[in-house]
């Protein structure tokens, strides 16, 4: 009798096989099918929410994109200059980013642009520098700087996430702070309308150096507004990470320290995510305080022209951010004390003024003056308005100028008086800590120190020409050095124990409650204005914005519903982005004062508006009140003559609290 082998399957095994996985496919289809019809009575996400998702997921591969895009081209621009370090990484990307920002503008001076072209531009810059991108994108995953290494690196990096997460949330949702829709988004919506650099008269702010502005056109043109904010973000993402990887350079206590100090400050770390331009200065000056501050190999000619580069883009972001030229310039001369070090300073001065001429040539050739809206522009009205603009605020008392680093802590508040930001308490309360550190540490410092320093000096001196230039936010070009001097100062502070106490485990307490109390801050601020509704679409982009700007967001929807040939002239309401091309901003919130000047009577006012085609008028009665009370340009005539010009309309309607339309029967 033959045996049956040992390992052979017994007969009816296979069918046994085949009747469960019959019997299990059934029991998953059942299961799917109790899935669907639970979910289908059950919706955890409405359709609008998945568009909403959809569209969020898309405007963070585009800002991706276009990061990776600006690290190619850096890469390939920079050839062997830079190393592969995550400071350097950053250099490259500031790099490529400001060159593709000189690109955009001259396609749109040559009236080329357009979004069907910005999708080509992309795919064309992709095949030239997609290789460059691809090694740019995979030197981030070799690099380790950014791993934690203990618990308390790791609950440092947990609050780095949930404060940078929160920035990403709010540029991911519809944009509403101020500036973006007065002209940092504004302006790009003209320009991709109009698929040319427009002049528009009612928005002075064409004038000024637009970097961001270029990069936020392009990123509307592939995608929408949130596109422009995510990619606004990158910038400051990208400024952190940097400021991180260079302080640490002189120990992992100093990186986090660094970078707590500098996403403490409330208005730091909730711009990030406003489509405002001020971290792109800070990103440029970053990358040149990487470039100063590099050891290997020495200094030569073609550092000097990378590092003029960094700081002609800085300048071209806004013109107060051009102090990083003379800064730069002393900060190269302290880091090469001799006759070297100044020919290399002067290379640096030169490239950075080259780089920056794109902006003033533009000015130059359509106004006559390469520094409007501020200067010059030979007509009337600019020549009046520039007057009162400077004047509009007073110069700070002189001892807030000479004490610039602890009066902006002491006395900024976000959407204040005078420094109209809260950079937080480290950043100048780690400073004291730099007197004890020594040897070489301190020697590589100098050149960082010498260019704040130079810095603040200018700054106070601008403040006293104008109290508008106090404002903080005009000189984030500086706060990457800062930060990296408030993280060294921390490890000073670390190196030193009074008896059995360390003062670092003692200032690390103190920034922990610190870092702890900006958190809260932070999380209550987003809990309460709630962007993530809009980002998941459980509330549509109208009731978001309704609910956060109030008055403003509904008259800007009356306006929408005028007839079609209607134009309406806003009266101290500066925000135009939800309403153009139907109306008319006020910019510098100076519309009346300049009329009166240079107009005259109500009557001509008023017949000067009609001629011009305006149909309407649009009285922002809160921000009339605020310049009443705190406005020193105007008169009394000027009130009288516009309550006179006021009683000559017929009004239609008020919105909200704040808002009285009118209709100018011409």
């Amino acid at each position: 009798m033959q045996e049956t082998p040992r390992n052979a399957p017994a007969q009816g095994d296979g069918a046994a096989a085949k009747r469960r996985l019959f019997i299990a496919v059934v029991a998953l289809l059942i299961v799917l099918a109790i899935l669907v019809a639970y979910y289908a009575g059950h919706k955890p996400i409405s359709l609008a929410g998945v568009s909403s998702l959809l569209a969020a997921a898309g405007d963070l591969l585009l800002a991706t994109i276009l990061l990776a895009l600006g690290g190619g081209v850096g890469r390939r621009l920079a050839g062997n200059i830079t190393a592969s370090s995550v400071p350097f990484l950053v250099v490259q990307a500031a790099l490529g980013l400001g060159s593709l920002a000189l690109l955009i503008l001259a396609l749109l001076a040559a009236g080329l642009f357009s979004a069907p072209l910005a999708w080509g531009l992309v795919a064309l810059l992709l095949v030239v520098f997609g290789r460059s991108s691809l090694k740019w994108i995979s030197s981030w995953g070799s690099l380790k700087e950014l791993r934690p290494s203990n618990a308390i690196e790791g609950a440092a990096l947990l609050a780095v996430v949930i404060v940078l997460g929160l920035g990403l949330i709010e540029a991911a949702a519809p944009p509403l702070h101020f500036d973006a829709l007065v002209y940092h988004l504004e302006l790009p919506q003209r320009f991709l309308a109009g698929r040319s650099l427009l002049v528009p008269t009612d928005n002075p702010y064409w004038g000024l150096p637009l970097t961001g502005e270029m990069l936020y056109t392009l990123a509307m043109a592939l995608g929408r507004p949130q596109t422009a904010a995510v990619v606004g973000f990158g910038a400051a993402l990208l400024a952190c990470v940097g400021v991180f990887a260079l302080a640490s350079e002189f120990g992992r206590p100093a990186g986090w320290a660094s970078l707590l100090a500098l996403l403490a400050g409330p208005s730091l770390a909730a711009s990030s995510g406003w489509a405002y331009v001020d971290w792109w200065a800070a990103l440029f000056g970053f990358a040149l305080m990487a470039v100063v501050m590099r050891r290997d190999p020495p200094w030569q000619v073609v550092d000097a022209i990378l590092a003029g580069t960094l700081a002609g883009f800085a300048a071209g972001v806004k013109y107060t951010a051009a102090i990083a030229l003379p800064a730069g310039f002393f900060a190269i001369w302290a880091a090469l004390p001799s006759r070297r070090g100044l020919r290399l300073g002067l290379a640096f001065l030169a490239t950075g003024s080259l780089v920056l001429s794109p902006w003033l040539i533009k000015n130059l050739a359509i106004t006559g003056s390469p520094l409007y809206p501020y200067l010059g522009g030979g007509e009337e009205t600019a020549v009046v308005r520039q007057t009162g603009y400077i004047g509009s605020i007073p110069a700070p008392p002189l001892a807030h100028s000479l004490s610039l680093p602890l009066a902006a802590t002491l006395r900024g508040y976000e959407q204040g008086p005078g420094f109209a930001s809260d950079i937080g308490p480290l950043l100048a309360g780690l400073l004291p800590g730099l007197a004890v550190l020594v040897g070489p540490r301190r020697r590589r410092l100098t050149p960082v120190a010498v260019y704040l320093l130079i810095g603040w000096v200018l700054w106070a001196a601008a403040s006293q020409v104008s109290g508008l230039l106090v404002q903080t936010r005009l000189y984030f070009v500086l706060v990457p050095a800062w930060a990296i001097l408030a993280g060294c100062g921390f490890l000073g502070l670390a190196q030193v124990s009074i008896g059995s106490v360390r003062l670092g485990r003692l200032t690390g307490a103190l920034i922990a409650v610190v870092v702890g109390l900006s958190l809260v801050q932070q999380i209550r601020g987003s809990l309460q204005a709630d962007p993530l509704s809009a980002v998941l679409g459980s509330h549509s982009p109208e009731e978001y914005l309704t609910r956060r700007m109030g008055g403003y967001y509904a008259a800007q929807g009356r306006l929408a519903r005028l007839p079609s040939a209607s134009k309406t002239l806003m009266l101290w309401e500066p925000r135009s982005f939800y309403c153009w091309p139907a109306c008319i901003s006020d910019a510098w919130i100076d519309t009346w004062y300049v009329a009166r000047r240079t107009i005259g009577t109500p009557e001509e006012i008023l017949r000067s508006w009609s001629d011009q085609g305006i149909t309407h008028l649009l009285l922002f009665n809160a921000g009339m009140s605020f310049v009443r009370a705190n406005d020193p340009r105007y008169t009394e005539a000027d009130w009288a003559a516009l309550e006179r010009l006021l009683q000559d309309l017929t009004p239609i309607e008020t919105i909200g609290d704040g808002y009285t339309l009118f209709r100018i029967d011409g």
